[in-house]
């Protein structure tokens, strides 16, 4: 009845939600790799070229990890309503 209830109120059950988090969590921690390594290469670059395609490539990972961050945040909420 619990679950019904919280389908009803935001369309999602609770699992699909768990499972979205989690889905998230591992988009998270796969772009906070990838970050680290390109400010590990970019402290170490030493080519102008090289400097421009890591310091682009580390600006896109920051902007798609804030989206993921924000999404978690979003999905986090969502799930303390449907409880």
């Amino acid at each position: 009845m619990h679950d019904e209830l919280a389908v009803k109120r935001n369309g999602r059950s609770p699992s699909t939600i768990y499972y979205e988090t989690r889905r998230t969590e591992q988009d998270m921690a796969r772009l906070e790799k990838r970050r680290d390594e390109l400010a590990a290469a970019f402290s170490n670059a030493v080519e102008r070229e090289e400097l421009t395609r890591v310091g682009s490539e580390l600006a896109q990972v920051h902007t798609r990890l804030a989206e993921v961050e924000n999404r978690w945040l979003v999905l986090a909420e969502e799930s303390e309503r449907s409880r």
